[in-house]
Protein backbone atom coordinates (compact mmCIF):
# COMPACT_ATOMS: atom_id res chain seq x y z
CA UNK A 1 0.00 0.00 0.00
CA UNK A 2 1.30 3.46 -0.95
CA UNK A 3 0.40 5.07 2.37
CA UNK A 4 2.82 2.75 4.23
CA UNK A 5 5.73 4.27 2.35
CA UNK A 6 4.92 7.82 3.43
CA UNK A 7 7.45 9.67 5.60
CA UNK A 8 6.76 9.28 9.31
CA UNK A 9 6.13 12.44 11.30
CA UNK A 10 6.97 12.79 14.97
CA UNK A 11 4.03 12.68 17.37
CA UNK A 12 3.85 15.48 19.97
CA UNK A 13 5.08 14.96 23.53
CA UNK A 14 1.82 14.80 25.49
CA UNK A 15 3.56 14.80 28.87
CA UNK A 16 5.27 18.06 27.93
CA UNK A 17 1.92 19.52 26.85
CA UNK A 18 0.49 18.72 30.27
CA UNK A 19 3.52 20.19 32.05
CA UNK A 20 3.41 23.46 30.11
CA UNK A 21 -0.36 23.79 30.32
CA UNK A 22 -0.27 23.23 34.07
CA UNK A 23 2.34 25.97 34.38
CA UNK A 24 0.11 28.26 32.32
CA UNK A 25 -2.82 27.61 34.67
CA UNK A 26 -0.66 28.18 37.76
CA UNK A 27 0.54 31.51 36.38
CA UNK A 28 -2.99 32.63 35.51
CA UNK A 29 -4.34 31.75 38.96
CA UNK A 30 -1.39 33.30 40.82
CA UNK A 31 -1.63 36.54 38.83
CA UNK A 32 -5.37 36.80 39.35
CA UNK A 33 -5.16 35.92 43.06
CA UNK A 34 -2.98 38.99 43.60
CA UNK A 35 -5.63 41.39 42.24
CA UNK A 36 -8.54 43.12 43.97
CA UNK A 37 -10.91 41.14 41.74
CA UNK A 38 -10.14 37.94 43.63
CA UNK A 39 -13.53 37.81 45.35
CA UNK A 40 -16.31 35.23 45.05
CA UNK A 41 -14.63 33.18 42.34
CA UNK A 42 -17.06 30.50 41.15
CA UNK A 43 -15.36 29.22 38.00
CA UNK A 44 -11.99 28.24 36.64
CA UNK A 45 -11.68 26.34 33.44
CA UNK A 46 -9.47 25.38 30.57
CA UNK A 47 -11.05 25.81 27.16
CA UNK A 48 -9.90 23.05 24.83
CA UNK A 49 -10.27 22.76 21.06
CA UNK A 50 -9.11 19.23 20.17
CA UNK A 51 -9.87 19.79 16.48
CA UNK A 52 -7.52 22.74 16.04
CA UNK A 53 -5.03 22.03 18.79
CA UNK A 54 -5.52 25.00 21.12
CA UNK A 55 -6.18 25.86 24.75
CA UNK A 56 -7.39 28.89 26.70
CA UNK A 57 -7.73 29.69 30.39
CA UNK A 58 -10.57 31.63 32.04
CA UNK A 59 -11.73 32.68 35.50
CA UNK A 60 -15.05 34.18 36.52
CA UNK A 61 -16.46 35.77 39.65
CA UNK A 62 -19.98 36.60 40.69
CA UNK A 63 -19.27 40.28 40.13
CA UNK A 64 -17.79 39.54 36.72
CA UNK A 65 -20.90 37.59 35.82
CA UNK A 66 -23.19 40.42 36.97
CA UNK A 67 -21.28 42.91 34.85
CA UNK A 68 -21.43 40.63 31.82
CA UNK A 69 -25.19 40.22 32.20
CA UNK A 70 -25.61 44.00 32.44
CA UNK A 71 -23.46 44.64 29.38
CA UNK A 72 -24.52 41.85 27.03
CA UNK A 73 -27.87 40.54 28.22
CA UNK A 74 -29.83 43.62 29.23
CA UNK A 75 -29.37 43.04 32.91
CA UNK A 76 -31.62 39.97 32.92
CA UNK A 77 -29.98 37.32 35.13
CA UNK A 78 -32.27 34.60 33.76
CA UNK A 79 -30.59 35.07 30.38
CA UNK A 80 -27.29 33.92 31.84
CA UNK A 81 -28.32 31.09 34.09
CA UNK A 82 -28.49 27.51 32.93
CA UNK A 83 -26.10 24.69 32.34
CA UNK A 84 -22.90 24.32 30.40
CA UNK A 85 -22.79 26.73 27.47
CA UNK A 86 -25.06 29.30 29.12
CA UNK A 87 -23.28 32.63 29.76
CA UNK A 88 -22.60 31.80 33.40
CA UNK A 89 -20.48 28.84 32.30
CA UNK A 90 -19.26 29.95 28.88
CA UNK A 91 -15.65 30.76 28.04
CA UNK A 92 -16.51 33.78 25.90
CA UNK A 93 -18.62 35.32 28.69
CA UNK A 94 -15.98 35.07 31.39
CA UNK A 95 -14.73 38.35 32.80
CA UNK A 96 -11.10 37.18 32.94
CA UNK A 97 -9.97 35.35 29.84
CA UNK A 98 -6.42 34.51 28.92
CA UNK A 99 -6.67 33.14 25.37
CA UNK A 100 -3.81 31.23 23.92
CA UNK A 101 -1.29 29.20 25.82
CA UNK A 102 1.00 31.96 27.08
CA UNK A 103 3.98 29.80 26.13
CA UNK A 104 5.84 29.82 22.85
CA UNK A 105 6.96 26.26 23.42
CA UNK A 106 3.38 25.10 24.09
CA UNK A 107 2.19 26.99 21.00
CA UNK A 108 4.78 25.17 18.93
CA UNK A 109 3.82 21.78 20.33
CA UNK A 110 0.14 22.48 19.66
CA UNK A 111 1.02 23.44 16.09
CA UNK A 112 2.99 20.20 15.84
CA UNK A 113 -0.05 18.30 17.12
CA UNK A 114 -2.26 19.91 14.47
CA UNK A 115 0.29 19.21 11.74
CA UNK A 116 0.53 15.60 12.90
CA UNK A 117 -3.26 15.19 12.63
CA UNK A 118 -3.16 16.68 9.13
CA UNK A 119 -0.31 14.34 8.24
CA UNK A 120 -2.43 11.33 9.24
CA UNK A 121 -5.30 12.56 7.08
CA UNK A 122 -2.98 13.14 4.13
CA UNK A 123 -1.11 9.85 4.28
CA UNK A 124 -3.60 7.25 5.51
CA UNK A 125 -6.95 6.02 4.20
CA UNK A 126 -9.84 7.74 5.98
CA UNK A 127 -11.02 4.60 7.78
CA UNK A 128 -7.57 4.28 9.36
CA UNK A 129 -6.79 7.98 9.89
CA UNK A 130 -10.06 8.99 11.56
CA UNK A 131 -9.95 6.66 14.59
CA UNK A 132 -6.28 7.50 15.13
CA UNK A 133 -6.99 11.23 15.03
CA UNK A 134 -9.98 10.77 17.33
CA UNK A 135 -7.81 8.88 19.84
CA UNK A 136 -5.16 11.59 19.73
CA UNK A 137 -7.82 14.24 20.16
CA UNK A 138 -8.88 12.46 23.34
CA UNK A 139 -5.27 12.51 24.53
CA UNK A 140 -5.14 16.24 23.83
CA UNK A 141 -8.20 16.68 26.08
CA UNK A 142 -6.64 14.39 28.69
CA UNK A 143 -3.77 16.84 29.18
CA UNK A 144 -6.19 19.63 30.10
CA UNK A 145 -8.00 17.35 32.54
CA UNK A 146 -4.73 16.31 34.16
CA UNK A 147 -3.59 19.94 34.35
CA UNK A 148 -6.69 20.84 36.39
CA UNK A 149 -6.17 17.84 38.65
CA UNK A 150 -2.73 19.22 39.49
CA UNK A 151 -4.09 22.60 40.65
CA UNK A 152 -5.62 21.82 44.06
CA UNK A 153 -2.99 23.74 46.03
CA UNK A 154 -2.82 26.62 43.55
CA UNK A 155 -6.61 27.06 43.48
CA UNK A 156 -6.56 27.57 47.24
CA UNK A 157 -5.18 31.07 46.51
CA UNK A 158 -8.60 32.05 45.14
CA UNK A 159 -11.51 33.34 47.19
CA UNK A 160 -13.82 30.55 46.02
CA UNK A 161 -17.56 30.32 46.51
CA UNK A 162 -19.21 27.19 47.88
CA UNK A 163 -20.32 26.27 44.37
CA UNK A 164 -16.87 26.81 42.80
CA UNK A 165 -15.93 24.33 40.08
CA UNK A 166 -12.85 23.83 37.89
CA UNK A 167 -13.23 21.90 34.67
CA UNK A 168 -12.43 21.56 30.97
CA UNK A 169 -14.80 22.99 28.36
CA UNK A 170 -14.64 21.42 24.90
CA UNK A 171 -15.07 23.59 21.83
CA UNK A 172 -18.05 22.70 19.60
CA UNK A 173 -18.94 19.50 21.39
CA UNK A 174 -22.34 18.34 22.58
CA UNK A 175 -23.56 18.97 26.12
CA UNK A 176 -23.26 15.23 26.78
CA UNK A 177 -19.59 15.21 25.82
CA UNK A 178 -18.89 18.30 27.90
CA UNK A 179 -20.69 16.88 30.93
CA UNK A 180 -18.67 13.65 30.63
CA UNK A 181 -15.42 15.63 30.70
CA UNK A 182 -16.69 17.88 33.50
CA UNK A 183 -17.26 14.83 35.68
CA UNK A 184 -13.57 13.99 35.46
CA UNK A 185 -12.68 17.01 37.62
CA UNK A 186 -15.95 17.88 39.38
CA UNK A 187 -17.60 15.66 41.98
CA UNK A 188 -21.30 14.82 41.97
CA UNK A 189 -21.68 16.91 45.13
CA UNK A 190 -20.15 19.92 43.39
CA UNK A 191 -22.36 19.38 40.32
CA UNK A 192 -25.45 19.30 42.54
CA UNK A 193 -24.47 22.68 44.03
CA UNK A 194 -23.24 24.46 40.89
CA UNK A 195 -25.11 22.84 38.02
CA UNK A 196 -28.19 21.06 39.38
CA UNK A 197 -29.84 21.28 35.95
CA UNK A 198 -27.40 18.63 34.72
CA UNK A 199 -28.82 16.12 37.18
CA UNK A 200 -32.42 17.15 36.47
CA UNK A 201 -31.85 16.84 32.71
CA UNK A 202 -30.31 13.39 33.10
CA UNK A 203 -33.32 12.30 35.17
CA UNK A 204 -35.63 13.61 32.47
CA UNK A 205 -33.80 11.64 29.79
CA UNK A 206 -33.86 8.51 31.94
CA UNK A 207 -37.62 8.85 32.38
CA UNK A 208 -38.18 9.44 28.67
CA UNK A 209 -36.12 6.38 27.75
CA UNK A 210 -38.69 4.27 29.58
CA UNK A 211 -41.30 5.29 27.00
CA UNK A 212 -41.69 3.84 23.49
CA UNK A 213 -39.51 5.65 20.97
CA UNK A 214 -42.52 7.03 19.12
CA UNK A 215 -43.68 8.73 22.32
CA UNK A 216 -40.18 10.11 22.86
CA UNK A 217 -40.17 11.54 19.34
CA UNK A 218 -43.61 13.10 19.86
CA UNK A 219 -42.40 14.62 23.16
CA UNK A 220 -39.41 16.32 21.53
CA UNK A 221 -41.48 17.47 18.54
CA UNK A 222 -43.96 19.11 20.91
CA UNK A 223 -41.11 20.59 22.92
CA UNK A 224 -39.66 22.11 19.74
CA UNK A 225 -42.93 23.89 18.99
CA UNK A 226 -43.27 24.98 22.64
CA UNK A 227 -39.87 26.63 22.42
CA UNK A 228 -40.47 28.26 19.06
CA UNK A 229 -43.95 29.55 19.86
CA UNK A 230 -42.91 30.60 23.38
CA UNK A 231 -45.57 28.52 25.06
CA UNK A 232 -43.62 28.34 28.31
CA UNK A 233 -41.91 24.97 28.09
CA UNK A 234 -40.80 23.63 31.50
CA UNK A 235 -37.59 22.54 29.75
CA UNK A 236 -36.45 26.16 29.64
CA UNK A 237 -35.75 25.94 33.36
CA UNK A 238 -33.22 23.20 32.54
CA UNK A 239 -31.37 25.43 30.11
CA UNK A 240 -32.71 23.53 27.08
CA UNK A 241 -33.91 25.14 23.85
CA UNK A 242 -35.37 24.13 20.51
CA UNK A 243 -31.95 23.09 19.27
CA UNK A 244 -31.81 20.64 22.18
CA UNK A 245 -35.09 19.16 20.92
CA UNK A 246 -33.62 18.88 17.42
CA UNK A 247 -30.60 17.00 18.76
CA UNK A 248 -32.85 14.52 20.57
CA UNK A 249 -34.95 13.91 17.46
CA UNK A 250 -31.82 13.23 15.41
CA UNK A 251 -30.62 10.71 18.03
CA UNK A 252 -33.91 8.79 17.77
CA UNK A 253 -33.27 8.02 14.11
CA UNK A 254 -35.86 6.75 11.66
CA UNK A 255 -38.75 6.82 14.14
CA UNK A 256 -38.40 10.62 14.29
CA UNK A 257 -38.49 11.20 10.51
CA UNK A 258 -42.14 12.33 10.36
CA UNK A 259 -41.56 14.80 13.18
CA UNK A 260 -38.40 16.21 11.60
CA UNK A 261 -40.35 16.69 8.40
CA UNK A 262 -43.21 18.33 10.35
CA UNK A 263 -40.73 20.85 11.73
CA UNK A 264 -39.10 21.46 8.34
CA UNK A 265 -42.48 22.08 6.71
CA UNK A 266 -43.49 24.52 9.44
CA UNK A 267 -40.15 26.34 9.17
CA UNK A 268 -40.43 26.78 5.42
CA UNK A 269 -43.95 28.18 5.58
CA UNK A 270 -43.25 30.52 8.50
CA UNK A 271 -39.84 31.89 7.52
CA UNK A 272 -37.97 30.05 10.27
CA UNK A 273 -34.58 28.59 9.37
CA UNK A 274 -34.27 24.91 10.28
CA UNK A 275 -30.80 23.70 11.14
CA UNK A 276 -28.87 22.39 8.16
CA UNK A 277 -27.46 19.49 10.19
CA UNK A 278 -30.97 18.78 11.43
CA UNK A 279 -32.27 18.34 7.88
CA UNK A 280 -29.19 16.46 6.73
CA UNK A 281 -29.85 13.86 9.43
CA UNK A 282 -32.66 12.57 7.22
CA UNK A 283 -30.08 11.45 4.71
CA UNK A 284 -28.19 9.47 7.33
CA UNK A 285 -31.08 8.04 9.29
CA UNK A 286 -34.06 7.92 6.99
CA UNK A 287 -35.85 4.78 5.93
CA UNK A 288 -36.66 5.92 2.40
CA UNK A 289 -40.32 5.23 1.78
CA UNK A 290 -42.93 6.92 -0.36
CA UNK A 291 -44.02 9.30 2.39
CA UNK A 292 -40.50 10.58 2.98
CA UNK A 293 -40.01 10.91 -0.77
CA UNK A 294 -43.18 12.90 -1.33
CA UNK A 295 -42.61 15.22 1.60
CA UNK A 296 -39.00 15.93 0.57
CA UNK A 297 -40.18 16.68 -2.95
CA UNK A 298 -42.77 19.13 -1.62
CA UNK A 299 -40.14 20.78 0.56
CA UNK A 300 -37.83 21.13 -2.44
CA UNK A 301 -40.62 22.72 -4.47
CA UNK A 302 -41.35 25.19 -1.67
CA UNK A 303 -37.64 25.98 -1.30
CA UNK A 304 -37.65 27.02 -4.94
CA UNK A 305 -40.98 28.86 -4.81
CA UNK A 306 -40.94 30.82 -1.56
CA UNK A 307 -39.17 34.21 -1.87
CA UNK A 308 -37.54 33.99 1.55
CA UNK A 309 -35.97 30.63 0.64
CA UNK A 310 -34.65 31.48 -2.81
CA UNK A 311 -30.90 31.77 -2.85
CA UNK A 312 -30.55 29.79 0.39
CA UNK A 313 -28.80 26.46 0.77
CA UNK A 314 -32.04 24.52 1.26
CA UNK A 315 -32.87 23.73 -2.37
CA UNK A 316 -29.44 22.21 -2.98
CA UNK A 317 -29.55 20.42 0.38
CA UNK A 318 -32.95 18.86 -0.31
CA UNK A 319 -31.94 17.85 -3.83
CA UNK A 320 -28.89 16.16 -2.31
CA UNK A 321 -31.10 14.29 0.16
CA UNK A 322 -33.35 13.05 -2.63
CA UNK A 323 -30.31 11.80 -4.54
CA UNK A 324 -28.86 10.21 -1.42
CA UNK A 325 -32.06 8.38 -0.50
CA UNK A 326 -33.32 7.63 -4.00
CA UNK A 327 -30.21 7.48 -6.22
CA UNK A 328 -31.99 5.54 -8.96
CA UNK A 329 -34.50 8.38 -9.42
CA UNK A 330 -32.45 11.52 -8.94
CA UNK A 331 -28.99 12.68 -10.04
CA UNK A 332 -26.44 14.20 -7.72
CA UNK A 333 -26.96 17.98 -7.71
CA UNK A 334 -24.19 19.82 -9.55
CA UNK A 335 -21.80 21.87 -7.44
CA UNK A 336 -23.15 25.35 -6.92
CA UNK A 337 -21.49 28.72 -6.71
CA UNK A 338 -21.38 29.51 -3.02
CA UNK A 339 -22.69 33.03 -3.60
CA UNK A 340 -25.91 31.83 -5.23
CA UNK A 341 -26.82 28.49 -3.61
CA UNK A 342 -29.01 27.98 -6.64
CA UNK A 343 -30.18 24.57 -7.86
CA UNK A 344 -29.46 24.70 -11.58
CA UNK A 345 -31.33 21.56 -12.64
CA UNK A 346 -34.72 21.47 -10.82
CA UNK A 347 -36.30 19.70 -13.80
CA UNK A 348 -34.16 16.65 -12.98
CA UNK A 349 -36.15 16.47 -9.74
CA UNK A 350 -39.50 16.78 -11.46
CA UNK A 351 -39.89 20.49 -10.79
CA UNK A 352 -40.34 23.08 -13.49
CA UNK A 353 -37.81 25.92 -13.18
CA UNK A 354 -39.21 29.29 -12.18
CA UNK A 355 -39.53 31.83 -14.97
CA UNK A 356 -38.17 35.31 -14.66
Amino acid sequence: MLWKRQRRMKEPDYARIRELLTARCVNAITEFAATADNREVYLFFVWCDPDNGSYGVAINTREGFRKRIAEAYGGRPEEGEGGIGAPKYNFGDCAYIQPGTGSRELDEICEQWLAYAGHLYDTLPGEIAEPRIRERGERFVDQAVEAIRCLADTLSQLDCTEDFIAYVELHERSDEENVAVLRRTVSEEQIARALPDIIKTERLHAQLRQRPEEEQAQYWRDAWFDFLLERGSPLEALGLCRYSAEEELVKLGAIAEPHILDIAEYCFEHAVSPGVDFLQSLGVRAHPDGNVHDRLRRLLRRALELPHLRGTVYSVLLAGLLHQLFPAQYPEPPLQEEATNRLWNPEAFGIEPLRG
